[in-house]
């Protein structure tokens, strides 16, 4: 993924670092988001994320801008 690319990418939030980033997880690995929220909830959830690819301190990430949760 290119830096500020924007995407969506649909996967499970399999839980948080100790920044409070979460990572999601899908068929090809994970990668951690940035969600602006802080409730737990999205834990163990399916979702799909709409946000930009940030590459700027050598990982890539998400910065999400839209969260849907999956049923």
């Amino acid at each position: 993924m290119r830096d500020d690319n924007q995407v969506t990418v649909t996967g499970t939030i399999s839980g948080r670092d100790d920044n409070g980033h979460y990572w999601l997880k899908d068929s090809t690995g994970r990668i951690r988001v940035d969600i602006d929220d802080d409730d737990h909830y999205l834990i163990e959830k399916g979702v799909r994320i709409i946000g930009e690819v940030d590459r700027d301190d050598g990982y890539s990430e998400i910065n999400v801008d839209r969260v849907f949760i999956l049923k």
